[in-house]
């Protein structure tokens, strides 16, 4: 049998994201975008409602197309905050559009991964080890802060990096750990 992190093992569409997405090195900008802005959505929810809701999210926000939402009114928002099928939390619908419009003056993949020298970086060493990762992640969390994102906590930004590749942290035993 293949072992995988603990936690993608109980539920089916956890062990599917795990298997084919989490973790892997992403470095296409819209992609790049909306992962972020998934996570922000996420933030305080569990993560399988916005994998339940992920393809109604997409839709309503125009496939993440960095160009569309930083173009987004008020009327966009309404719009937005009455659609049943995706998280209806105008903080957060609000952080999405005004870190469109910051996307759209930055080159995202550069921004991210250019402090790692375009490189992964295995941070789990040992099962269970989790120490030191607020000291880790907040210099990062500032960079995201100076260039004026919203709604990006060391949490946030801690789990978008293990979701785009930036930080391994599938656990020893993974069949994901070493690929």
């Amino acid at each position: 049998m293949v072992e995988r992190c603990d936690w993608a093992k109980d539920n089916p569409k956890l062990l599917i994201y795990h298997d084919r997405e989490w973790g892997v090195k992403e470095t296409n900008n819209r992609k790049l975008f909306e992962k972020l802005s998934l996570e922000i959505m996420q933030a305080g929810l569990k993560w399988t409602l916005i994998l339940d809701k992920r393809n109604e999210i997409i839709k309503a926000f125009d496939d993440f197309d960095v160009e569309k939402i930083s173009e987004y009114s008020i009327n966009d928002i309404k719009r937005l905050m009455n659609n049943k099928n995706i998280i209806r939390n105008q903080k957060k619908i609000e952080a999405i559009i005004y870190n469109a419009r910051i996307c759209r003056s930055i080159n995202l993949n550069k921004f991210i991964w250019e402090p790692f020298n375009y490189s992964m970086l295995d941070h789990l060493l040992n099962t269970g080890e989790y120490k030191y990762i607020d000291s880790f992640i907040h210099k990062y969390v500032l960079n995201f802060k100076r260039k004026g994102f919203k709604r990006i906590g060391n949490k946030t930004l801690y789990s978008f990096y293990q979701a785009i590749g930036v930080i391994n942290d599938h656990e020893l035993k993974c069949f994901y750990h070493n690929r």
